[in-house]
């Protein structure tokens, strides 16, 4: 006959292998005492092995939640330094896209203004080749100065220009104020010497005829002395 250990029906599952290694099977007579005490001691052993079978599973349990725990954690806390950096990183874009924004809206103002610095440019020179050939026809314009045959002096007479003719203005006569006088640009015609007031004629008195001297007079004689009284 043969006594089965109940204990071993018991075991965990994690112990299953710790139980494969003993003996499913303890064979003897039961009303042998001697072999009563083998299965008693047998079965101690197998509760103490069971009991520190679980006692280790529940050790590697605790040290796996453990971990689970301190994984858990790690994995969060990476979690969290991955969510700072990427927000860190938004942050970033977004600055860097508003910087480039803001510099994409100064070059485009600077391009306005570089057209606009340009464009005055052309302006200015157009001004500037027009007040040229305006001066230059000006100065051709004014170049027949037919007023000097009349007798003015260069600086008695004014240049007056009305886009594409022009006239003289004589002011003065050789210095001295005068009524105006236009003059064509081509002849002068219009203009003319003014007539001077003339100088009032000084006449010379008559030269006093000198009387001729007179001649000498004539010796008069002594007289005569009286005569002499008769007695």
């Amino acid at each position: 006959k043969h006594v089965r250990l109940p204990e071993i029906e018991q075991l965990p599952p994690a112990c299953t292998r710790v139980a494969a290694m003993l003996p499913q099977e303890l064979p003897g007579d039961v009303s042998d005492p001697s072999k009563h005490r083998h299965c008693r001691a047998r079965r101690a052993v197998a509760v103490v092995v069971v009991m520190l079978v679980a006692a280790a599973s529940a050790m590697l349990l605790a040290s796996r939640a453990v971990l689970q725990e301190r994984g858990a954690a790690s994995v969060s806390a990476s979690f969290l330094d991955r969510r700072r950096r990427l927000g860190a990183s938004a942050s970033s874009l977004e600055s860097g896209a508003a910087n480039v924004s803001r510099a994409a809206a100064a070059s485009r103002e600077a391009e306005e203004l570089a057209g606009d610095i340009a464009v005055s440019n052309e302006t200015l020179q157009q001004a500037v080749s027009l007040l040229g050939g305006r001066r230059a026809s000006a100065a051709a314009m004014c170049s027949n100065r037919c007023f000097l045959n009349l007798g003015f002096s260069g600086s008695d007479c004014e240049c007056s220009i009305h886009g594409g003719w022009y006239m003289w203005i004589c002011k003065k006569y050789q210095g001295s104020p005068m009524p105006w006088q236009y003059c064509e640009s081509g002849r002068c015609d219009g203009c003319k010497a003014p007539e001077l007031p003339k100088a009032p004629e000084t006449s010379e008195p008559p030269l006093a005829s000198t009387p001729a001297p007179s001649p000498p007079p004539a010796s008069t004689p002594a007289p005569s002395p009286p005569p002499a009284s008769t007695p």
